[in-house]
């Protein structure tokens, strides 16, 4: 079946192409320069070689094996670099990508950006999926969404939320607002303006909590204005909601703070003296509150009552 010439216009005159041909020739019939090609749009630069530009506006593609699929004003200015569409959008970085979305960039080699608005992906490896204004800087870091975040650890994390700071080394914060998280490894869970600034340390959630710089190994489970302070290493703080401060009280130490009391359902105690028990373990029987006080080692003081 024979069909007709298919005309595909290339950065500076239409491409003939003619069925049957053993090889697709210029309007002009002179042979093409396969180096580079603009299918349609307008205003749009591909000088980069085996570079393409599908359409769209003002886009250019400078670096080689580059592609812009469409989109307006986008660019890009390195080797295998990708730009699916949206606008404004620059990728800078080698063999980096951006799908979509407006003012986003991809500065750094193997980077990547979803879509959102003013996103940078500016570390090595780093990603940012969506949102707006959110920045990963540190290599293999990876922000997934929200607004106004900014991770600049190394192999760090920020899942969503806003004005979320990650600048320890392998640390996180899943989500919600106003978090610091610069201790190396270290880890926020939720809530609001909690900040966790010893290396290894956690913050599951709530509000106002506080791990000083100095107390690594630490967490706060979560509750309001629980603090870790300085030098308490290995300390622990388990609080109410009460508006004020729930503090820690030394090093390798957990603190239960609760204004209407702390439960404990403890288990009876039947049998001898030197049943089987581990050193601290409680538990009760009538008027008498046991403890081991060594392996397999018991001792009892009165419960009195008035």
């Amino acid at each position: 079946m024979s069909l007709g010439p298919l005309a595909i216009k290339n950065s500076f005159q239409y491409l003939l192409i003619q069925s049957g041909a053993a090889r697709p020739k210029l309007g002009d019939g002179s042979a093409i320069n396969w180096s580079y090609g603009i299918a349609d749009g307008s205003s749009n630069v591909a000088t980069g070689t085996y570079t393409n530009v599908v359409g769209g506006l003002s886009n250019t593609a400078s670096g080689g094996y580059s592609f812009i699929g469409g989109g307006y004003a986008n660019t890009v200015s390195v080797n295998n670099g990708v730009v699916a569409g949206g606008g404004y959008n620059t990728v800078s970085g080698n063999a980096s990508a951006i799908v979509g979305g407006v003012f986003n960039d991809a500065n750094a080699s193997f980077c990547f950006v979803g879509a959102g608005y003013d996103n940078g992906a500016s570390g090595s490896y780093s990603s940012v999926v969506g949102g707006s204004n959110n920045g990963a800087s540190g290599s293999y870091s990876s922000v997934v969404g929200g607004g106004n975040n900014k991770v600049t650890g190394t192999a760090s994390f920020i899942g969503g939320g806003e004005l979320n700071g990650v600048y320890g080394d392998n640390s996180s914060i899943v989500g919600g607002s106003s978090h610091t998280a610069s201790g190396a490894a270290s880890f926020i869970g939720g809530g609001i303006s909690n900040v966790a600034n010893g290396d290894y340390s956690a913050i599951v959630g709530g509000v106002f909590n506080d791990i000083d710089s100095s107390a690594t190994y630490s967490s706060i489970l979560g509750g309001l204005r629980s603090i870790i302070s300085s030098g308490h290493s290995g300390a622990t703080v388990i609080s109410d909601g009460q508006n004020r401060d729930h503090t820690s009280k030394g090093p390798n130490t957990c603190s239960l703070d609760f204004a209407s009391g702390v439960y404990l359902r403890l288990p009876a105690f039947t049998g001898s003296s030197s049943q089987a028990g581990n050193s601290g373990e409680l538990k009760i029987s009538g008027a008498f509150l046991y403890i081991a006080t060594g392996s397999n080692l018991w001792g009892r003081m009165p419960i009195s009552t008035f």
